[in-house]
């Protein structure tokens, strides 16, 4: 789903959302994903109307707190370290949500521009074409239905009820080896990229 940005770099929740699955830009064809992360103000910023907005930008390491670069080298110009610790400062590109918010926001940091890219899990009440149940999956929940049907019930005997996890154990596995699409092709990209030229003396 694409959703845009508000006033103050939030999202409202679909009314059918469960949970997150992808948030993030657009960017081509594929999705940058942004980083979930905690510390985030709960509480709205408010202008001197009473207004949503956007909250300061964060603070950072001061530039004159930073060493001089010609103290981290010898006099031969060879690097002797002594940098350690350097944070990237604030992190860009990241997201928590608020359910208390007016019924539920995605809140944005402020760097986060234009539209937002959200894979979510549906309740499933509002059932279209995106929330219908895949044919390789058919079995699969049936049978895990029945096994846990039978697990619940005193009218099957033990073995029944183990026949119907194995059946469901067996339509499972089924169901994943045909949703995997990895190919040989994508092995030999992976190991072609974990392969890189290095500088040798």
């Amino acid at each position: 789903m694409k959703l845009p940005l508000n006033e103050y770099n939030a999202i409202p929740l679909p009314c059918d959302y469960v949970d997150w699955v992808k948030v993030g830009a657009g960017n081509g064809q594929s999705v940058r994903p942004y980083a979930n992360r905690d510390g985030y103000n709960r509480l709205n910023n408010l202008d001197d109307n009473g207004n949503k907005a956007l909250y300061a930008t964060p603070t950072t390491v001061a530039e004159n707190a930073l060493p001089e670069y010609e103290e981290a080298i010898n006099i031969n110009g060879e690097a002797v370290g002594r940098q350690f610790g350097f944070q990237g400062g604030n992190n860009p590109n990241s997201f928590k949500v608020l359910r208390e918010r007016n019924g539920g926001e995605i809140q944005f940091d402020i760097s986060a521009t234009g539209d937002i890219m959200l894979d979510y899990i549906s309740d499933g009440l509002e059932s279209d074409a995106a929330t219908e149940i895949h044919p390789y999956a058919q079995a699969s929940i049936e049978a895990y239905i029945f096994w846990q049907m039978k697990e619940h019930s005193r009218a099957y005997s033990s073995g029944e009820r183990q026949l119907a996890e194995e059946q469901f154990d067996k339509e499972h596995r089924l169901l994943r080896a045909r949703i995997n699409s990895f190919t040989m092709t994508d092995l030999r990209r992976v190991l072609q990229q974990s392969y890189g030229g290095a500088i040798k003396n």
